[in-house]
């Protein structure tokens, strides 16, 4: 029994040894991960036809290097079957994007790479892993089963109140200008300090795309030593014609100073220094990839994902992602500046601070997303579940009529979106200059305005309804010139969609509406366009136009206004009509769009051939959308369906069948362009 005892511990001991190594041994997802994603590669391969998606992946991939990379895509090296995992890092200087995939051939992906990477770049062998970079940005890293995919760039961290760092004495000496002779006269209303601020600013913008900007950059700096030497720019000379060629070239004096400016000199140096950045950054991000490489490939491939990243993922879709960028809004990352204006950053901070979560899902008849929003705040994130809890009306679902293209519909909370606003302000004040100024004009609006007297006008239930698009002539103003150029005005014609469309809200004060429109009806200035007809109010433009009707209308509770006095009122609606409806009063926001509906409409802006090829193939293949969102599980739930209607094998597939079909479309035209 004593040994017995003996065994059952130090299996314990061991068994708890085991999994605390193997915790520490997780690679843990970096605390700068702004978005985070799994692909379920065994439900996606599966419904993958490598068959199609092969030529479809070599058309995008070969479409610059015009020779074939790989015959099969599907045989990589790498296993498709399985999970894959992606992140994207970002902090004030390195951003990088990286995907971990497992091998199940470790030669073929050895080729693979070989055939994909650049010559001359060779492979680097470390002892549990090699690597090399495919590009001066993009890294890739294996061993016998698993490799790393890693795109990495690297800028100087950005500072607002020191826009540049650059060396004034560098460029000076790398120019052979001389001193100002003494009769060189200056403009002395050109501020030629402030031109020299602005022009380093743009160098700051264009080194962002360095490689597209390098020319820009030669002209701008040569521009800046030019300014620091001569305080003006340099003259621009216009090529003289043959009849008075000598007479301006007598009248252009060059300064014997402004001849010692080689422009050839400072464009070689200004190339090598450019050629040393380019160097010097691609050390530091092979430095950090292999940095990251050694960590990874340290550890056991298991990645350490905090709990609240994967709240609301489902094993059952096809791909999940996380995101949440509130900290390169903190790190002012995305808004160069923001610190200066710290109400707007305060603001920005506030309502990014927040995590969303996607599920996505590829069925046979349709694509599935499903997003969830959660701020991290929970006094904010009440806030914004008040204000989307609003109350359910069935009345504005029978407005909807058996020719409408779609729509789109609110429930929300009128009275709480006040409180919404308020709490808002009150937040984004916090610890700033004039926060207890700004709380007290908070509390003298709230005594100001009667909130449940203004959300009776306006509760909060609305919906937008587009009926048809028609076509109809409106007249304009065109000019035409005759051989002495001389102008003459004439009028045409031309068509122009117009949208027939209905916006209704509820309302429980129908006599403050009517009150609105009866003074719209009778004010001098309005009554010429507004007329009562009955209890329809008509407002009628007196010049030509593309919406030149509308109709104005308190009914029952309801407010309208429409394009046509036929839209006023409920429908009858068909089975499927009257289905389709009642999602517009079961969800806070709801929508509905019958996107092969409206391409069959808008024929008409589809003239030219290749066109009237992408035409036909949208209005073949276009489907519907149906669009959700609600309050659930201390979240903002929203759900999107994009119904296809297509012959593809499931709705991954239809999206590459419908970019192939595309593609097959406008290329007769874009041929014909070429030769």
């Amino acid at each position: 029994m004593k040994y017995f005892l003996l065994y059952k511990f130090s299996t314990l001991v061991l068994l708890l040894s085991f999994l605390g190594f193997s915790a520490q041994n997780k690679f843990k997802l970096p605390e700068n991960t702004v978005f985070y994603m799994e692909m379920n590669g065994k439900q996606l391969n599966g419904k993958v036809n490598w068959a199609k998606f092969n030529p479809i992946f070599k058309k995008i991939l070969e479409k610059d290097k015009k020779v074939a990379i790989w015959n099969d895509y599907s045989k990589t090296g790498i296993k498709y079957d399985d999970t894959q995992f992606h992140y994207f890092t970002s902090n004030d200087s390195v951003k990088s994007y990286s995907t971990h995939f497992i091998l199940d051939d470790v030669e073929r992906f050895r080729n693979f790479i070989n055939t994909t990477k650049k010559e001359g770049l060779e492979i680097t062998k470390k002892s549990n892993y090699s690597y090399v970079s495919l590009d001066e940005k993009t890294f890739v890293a294996w061993n016998e089963k698993r490799a790393v995919l890693k795109f990495i760039t690297y800028s100087k961290p950005f500072k607002y109140d020191s826009l540049i760092e650059t060396d004034s004495t560098e460029i000076a000496s790398d120019s052979i200008i001389t001193n100002i002779p003494e009769d060189q006269t200056v403009d002395k209303s050109f501020d030629y300090k402030e031109e020299i601020k602005y022009l380093e600013e743009e160098i700051v913008d264009n080194e962002i795309y360095i490689r597209e900007s390098q020319e820009d950059n030669i002209r701008i700096r040569k521009d800046i030593a030019y300014l620091k030497k001569f305080h003006k720019y340099p003259k621009i000379k216009e090529i003289p014609t043959r009849e008075n060629e000598d007479d301006e070239a007598s009248e252009m004096p060059t300064p014997e100073n402004e001849e010692n400016y080689n422009a050839e000199e400072e464009e070689k140096n200004y190339q090598k220094r450019m050629d040393s950045i380019n160097i010097a950054e691609f050390k530091i991000v092979k430095n950090l990839s292999e940095k990251s490489f050694d960590e990874i490939f340290s550890s056991n491939f298991i990645i350490d994902i905090p709990a609240n990243k994967m709240k609301f993922k489902d094993d059952k879709s096809d791909l999940f992602a996380y995101s949440n960028f509130s900290s390169m809004y903190r790190n002012n990352q995305m808004i160069p500046g923001l610190p200066s204006y710290a109400m707007i950053q305060n603001y920005m901070t506030k309502v990014s601070n927040s995590d969303s979560y996607y599920n996505l899902y590829f069925d046979k008849d349709k694509v599935k997303l499903i997003s969830n929003y959660s701020n991290q705040d929970p006094a904010i994130q009440k806030t914004i579940g008040d204000f989307y809890s609003g109350n359910f009306n069935k009345k504005l679902s029978k407005l909807i009529s058996d020719k409408s293209i779609g729509y789109f519909a609110l429930n929300i909370n009128g009275y709480k979106s006040f409180d919404a606003t308020y709490d808002l302000i009150n937040k984004i004040s916090e610890n700033q200059k004039f926060q207890k100024e700004i709380s007290l004009m908070v509390e003298t609006i709230k005594i100001v305005l009667d909130e449940k007297a203004i959300s009776k006008i306006i509760p909060g239930n609305a919906i937008f309804i587009l009926n048809d698009v028609t076509y109809r002539n409106i007249e304009y103003k065109d000019f035409e010139y005759d051989d002495d150029y001389n102008e003459k005005e004439i009028k045409k014609t031309k068509q122009v969609a117009t949208p027939d469309f209905t916006v209704a809200f509820v309302t429980e004060n129908d006599t403050y509406w009517k009150k609105i429109f009866d003074l719209l009806t009778t004010n001098k200035t309005t009554a010429e366009n507004f007329v009562k007809n009955g209890d329809l109010y008509l407002y009628k433009k007196t010049d030509s136009s593309e919406m030149d009707n509308m109709v104005f209308a308190v009914r029952d509770g309801i407010v309208y206004i429409s394009t046509s006095a036929d839209n006023i009122g409920e429908k009858m609606q068909s089975a499927v009509t009257k289905k389709n409806a009642k999602e517009s009063s079961k969800h806070s926001i709801a929508g509905y769009l019958n996107i092969q509906k409206l391409i069959g409409l808008l024929g008409a802006e589809f003239s030219e051939k290749k066109e009237q090829n992408l035409y036909n193939l949208l209005r073949k293949n276009a489907g519907e959308i149906i669009y959700k969102t609600d309050v659930k599980a201390e979240s903002i739930q929203t759900e999107v369906n994009y119904n296809i209607n297509s012959t593809s094998e499931n709705s991954l597939m239809y999206f590459f069948d419908l970019f192939d079909d595309i593609s097959d479309a406008i290329k007769p035209e874009e041929i014909s362009n070429t030769l």
